[in-house]
């Protein structure tokens, strides 16, 4: 197997692990801290994935400095260097977020959230101590940047399975044995937060060469990055509004603890991206090396493989979780009335979803060209129509009326963005991916998926649908990947 291959099954196995966290224990917490401290949760979680797009570009861009040029040809200083430029840039945002701590918590207790039980004080606190959490592990990203870049994910991987295991598992025991209270859930994450961010700095460098002289401050390094990272913050900013503003808008609209179930199943369908970053992680480093190298014939090969064998696998994913939405919900939560009641929910927020995840190497194709304008005003464009139109949606309908725009936001994403992107970079290679990279094989797996639950009924009416529905969703995810290598085994040799 190729380090390509290591990469993208090192990423994988880090992300089914922290998606499984979620499924196994999000319940938990929601039953031993109730509602509306579990709504608090998914108000961190939601910061959380603020302030990782919110890093100036830096990891993404460190990501790309590394993986441009060959580690063989790229001196150990010129590496250092550039690592140290970016985190001077870098860091005095950490700093400022750890500053801004009190007051993020005191604005969001007192002009967004709508607690019933808990008080305004003890919301604001634990805010308070949530974002200086977000603070402290918010660096540890920009070292993953820099693993990715150098393609040492297995090494990046290692770290965010043992840190996601301490920050979401460890702390059930001292929930329940100690204190349930959101405070205790919120201490607990400042203390792993600063750990992982020490460790995955110390281990990042060690992978590092080692220069001849300290790393420097390179003012000619900053200069050259200038318009990639801003592009990159930009896209970041406003695919944050897109991505969050029906969790900002349910969390205004809606009680904490009814916005808790909807968090609950955002999560849920949220698993999805698990299994197409691992893709992008490891795909957009070497799309960027050989963009720099100007290797387009192996890139354009690359580029129709990875797409292909990534729309077959969200396909199938996708399909499941639509067929079996109720039948998921309630396996995982053990609440039939939830999962009836939040079903449709569900399966908006998994098509779009589905339609974010074959976006994602295209998205990774432009990155690798520096290409960021077109990202940047789609999403500015989206905001425009999107935003009014989920307040409306949510204010009317709730829960059911944001996730509708999930999927309507992604198919433009795919009709036009697909349509633009290709007039720019890799031309004549847009209907390829649209027939042959994403309808065929979508159409193949969901087709398989639905041929196969057609048994799932009497299979239930057997053995009951706590063992049927894994056990279909199993044969069905093997059955896709047999078929699939059977028709590329038999396409290649015709």
């Amino acid at each position: 197997m190729t380090k390509l291959h290591h990469n993208i099954i090192a990423n994988l196995v880090g992300q089914v692990w922290t998606a499984l966290l979620g499924v196994l224990f999000m319940p938990v917490y929601l039953r031993v801290m109730g509602g509306e401290a579990y709504g608090l949760v998914g108000v961190y979680i939601s910061l959380q994935a603020l302030w990782y797009t919110l890093d100036a570009g830096m990891a993404t861009t460190l990501n790309r400095e590394l993986a441009r040029h060959d580690p063989v040809e790229t001196s150990a200083q010129s590496a250092r260097d550039t690592v140290r430029t970016l985190e001077c840039l870098f860091l005095p945002l950490c700093v400022l977020t750890l500053m801004a701590a009190p007051i993020i918590g005191h604005l969001i207790s007192t002009y967004w959230l709508k607690p019933v039980n808990m008080s305004q004080s003890e919301v604001s606190y634990a805010i308070s101590i949530l974002a200086l959490a977000i603070a402290l592990q918010w660096p540890s990203s920009f070292y993953a940047g820099g693993l990715a870049g150098l393609e040492r994910q297995i090494s990046q991987n290692v770290i965010q399975i043992v840190f996601s295991s301490l920050r979401w598992i460890v702390v059930i025991p001292l929930l329940i044995f100690t204190d349930s209270s959101i405070e205790t859930f919120a201490w607990w994450q400042v203390f792993i937060a600063a750990l992982q961010t020490l460790v995955a700095r110390a281990i990042f460098f060690y992978k590092l060469p080692i220069p001849v002289r300290h790393a420097r401050f390179q003012r000619s390094i900053a200069f050259s990055i200038r318009h990639f990272a801003l592009g990159m913050l930009g896209i970041a900013c406003v695919s944050f509004v897109l991505a969050q503003t029906d969790r900002i808008v349910l969390a205004r609209v809606l009680p904490l603890d009814a916005f808790g179930h909807y968090f609950l199943v955002a999560t849920a369908a949220g698993a999805l991206s698990r299994v197409f970053t691992p893709f992008f992680s490891a795909l957009y480093p070497r799309y960027s090396r050989l963009v720099a190298q100007g290797n387009i014939e192996d890139l354009i090969v690359l580029y129709h493989r990875s797409n292909r064998v990534l729309a077959v696998i969200v396909s199938a994913l996708a399909a499941i979780m639509v067929l079996y939405a109720e039948g998921i919900l309630k396996l995982w939560t053990g609440d039939g009335f939830f999962a009836a009641s939040n079903a449709q929910v569900f399966v908006l927020l998994v098509i779009g979803s589905a339609l974010n995840g074959i976006m994602n190497l295209p998205y990774a194709i432009q990155l690798a060209y520096g290409y960021t304008r077109l990202s940047l005003l789609l999403n500015v464009f989206s905001i425009i129509w999107l935003v009014p139109m989920i307040w409306y949606l949510a204010d009317r309908y709730g829960a059911l009326g944001a996730a509708c725009a999930w999927p309507l936001l992604n198919l433009t994403y795919v009709s036009l963005g697909i349509f633009l992107m290709h007039r720019k970079i890799l031309k004549g290679e847009m209907m390829k991916w649209y027939v042959a990279d994403i309808i065929l094989p979508s159409i193949f797996s969901v087709v398989v998926v639905c041929s196969i639950g057609m048994i799932f009924p009497l299979f239930a009416q057997l053995v009951g649908d706590p063992v049927a529905l894994p056990a279909i969703v199993f044969v069905s995810l093997l059955s896709v990947g047999c078929l699939y290598f059977l028709w590329l085994k038999w396409s290649t040799n015709s």
